[in-house]
């Protein structure tokens, strides 16, 4: 088992209009949203980490089912989520939803010879609720 731990905070926040798209299905929404990243072994980390703005790319259906749903890209990360009922959960109330998605995602990597662990968490709520970076 690797002894290194990559943990990754994601938060992303989209309007009612993309998380009902998502919702619907097959759909594909783009956000600027934030990264925490922070290397850990055992008990000590790299803390405090430092925050990262980047493009998020969330699909309510996953274009290849052989490859993992959290997929590192040039600007940023995408997130292939094809189960409906998860995208249903982030609709707003009025549609039935909770508004809120929380999701993680976990896998081993390698570089080199080396490998760690990388745990990934997306927080995504609604625009409204926070600031808008953009999207």
């Amino acid at each position: 088992m690797a002894e290194l731990t990559l943990s990754m905070c994601h938060h992303v926040f989209l309007g009612s209009e993309d998380r009902r798209r998502l919702a619907a299905g097959p759909a594909e929404v783009s956000a600027v949203g934030s990264c925490l990243p922070v290397w850990s072994r055992g008990y000590v980390s790299d803390e405090p980490a430092e925050e990262m703005f980047c493009r998020y790319t969330m699909r309510s259906y996953h274009p290849d089912p052989d490859k993992p749903p959290v997929e590192v890209k040039a600007d940023g990360f995408q997130l292939a989520l094809p189960n409906q009922a998860a995208w249903l959960r982030a609709t707003d109330m009025a549609d039935g939803g909770s508004e809120y998605l929380r999701l993680g995602w976990r896998s081993v990597e390698k570089a080199g010879e080396r490998e760690f662990l990388v745990d990934h968490v997306f927080v995504i709520q609604p625009a409204e609720s926070g600031e808008v970076w953009g999207g």
